[in-house]
C-alpha cells in the first residue's frame, strides 16, 4: 500500500503554481474585461450624450426654421396684399381716365352740339334784348317828346 509522504514532489509544487497562476491570470482578464466593458459602456454614454446634444440641436433649428418660414409667409401674404389693393386701384384709374377714339369723337360730337345750342339761344336771347331795348327807346322817345 501506498504511504502517504509528508515531501510534495516538483511536479506537483509545479503543477500547483501554474493552477494559481493560471487562476491569477484567469481573475485578471476578467478584470481586464470587466474594466473594458466599463469603458466601452462609458463610450456609449458619452456617444448618446453627443447624440442627444445633436438631436436637441437638430429641433432648435427645426423650430427656428419653421419661425422663419412662418414670418415670411406672413410678409409675402402683407406683400400680396398690398400688391392687390394697388392693382386695384390701378385699374379703377385706368377705368376712370380710358377712353377709345370712338368715345372721344362722339365726346366731341355732343360737345360740339351743345355748344352751338347755346349759341343759338345766345343769339335769340340778343335779338329779343335789342328788341326790347329798340321797344324801351322808342317808348322813351315818345314819352320824352310829349313832355
Amino acid at each position: 500500500m501506498l504511504e502517504w509522504s509528508p515531501v510534495i514532489s516538483p511536479a506537483t509544487l509545479i503543477t500547483g503554481a501554474l493552477a494559481i497562476v493560471g487562476f491569477v491570470g484567469w481573475v485578471f482578464s476578467l478584470g481586464s474585461k470587466s474594466y473594458e466593458i466599463r469603458a466601452a459602456a462609458e463610450d456609449i454614454k458619452r456617444v448618446e450624450e453627443r447624440l442627444n446634444v445633436f438631436k436637441q440641436n437638430r429641433e432648435n433649428e427645426r423650430e427656428l426654421d419653421r419661425k422663419e418660414k412662418e414670418a415670411f409667409q406672413v410678409a409675402i401674404n402683407a406683400g400680396v396684399t398690398a400688391l392687390r389693393g394697388q392693382q386695384a386701384e390701378f385699374r379703377e384709374e385706368v377705368a376712370k381716365s380710358y377712353a377709345t377714339k370712338g368715345e372721344m369723337q362722339e365726346l366731341e360730337r355732343r360737345t360740339n352740339q351743345g355748344m352751338d345750342r347755346i349759341v343759338d339761344r345766345l343769339e335769340q336771347i340778343s335779338t329779343r334784348l335789342e328788341t326790347i331795348g329798340d321797344a324801351i327807346i322808342k317808348t322813351l322817345a315818345a314819352r320824352g317828346g310829349n313832355t
